[in-house]
């Protein structure tokens, strides 16, 4: 008996031929009728198949191939959120007088830019960071940023 699904009754070919073809052309091909043979076919062509996506997914992961022109826009877009985060909060310090209790989250403030812009200068220049890390790293980058400025903007008046 071979593998191919017979019309039934019930079901007419013409109701759903697109969906028996393709079943029918997904089924493993074999020549032998015993069970075991025809699922082992079936779990050796999912195992391959699951492999070669597993492949595909470290080959991407692991990739250093980065284009040049999205290295410099990240590059540009994470100083510009950067600096814009920690320049608005010595704004603030700046010209409001009831802030100047602040002034530790200032400098803590200035030294997380200067890090920051390390980090990103080494993004920028090196080459031989897996995409994984790379994503990873601008992202923390980013969320950092978010809750810094969700701090500036909680900032309260310190009590005289």
């Amino acid at each position: 008996m071979d593998w191919f699904i017979k019309p039934n009754k019930a079901i007419k070919w013409t109701a759903f031929p697109s969906f028996f073809l393709w079943f029918n052309a997904t089924l493993p091909q074999r020549k032998s009728t015993t069970k075991p043979q025809f699922m082992a076919a079936l779990y050796t062509n999912t195992k391959a198949g699951m492999n070669q996506k597993i492949d595909d997914l470290k080959r991407t992961l692991l990739s250093t191939d980065y284009p040049r022109w999205r290295n410099i826009a990240s590059s540009i877009l994470l100083v510009f959120l950067c600096t814009t985060i920690v320049g608005l909060f010595v704004f603030l310090y700046l010209t409001k007088p009831l802030l100047q209790c602040y002034e530790g989250y200032l400098y803590f403030a200035i030294i997380w830019l200067i890090c920051e812009y390390m980090i990103i200068i080494y993004l920028y220049a090196y080459n031989n960071i897996p995409s994984f890390a790379r994503t990873t790293i601008t992202m923390v980058i980013g969320f950092s940023n978010i809750w810094f400025g969700l701090f500036v903007f909680g900032l309260q008046a310190c009590v005289v």
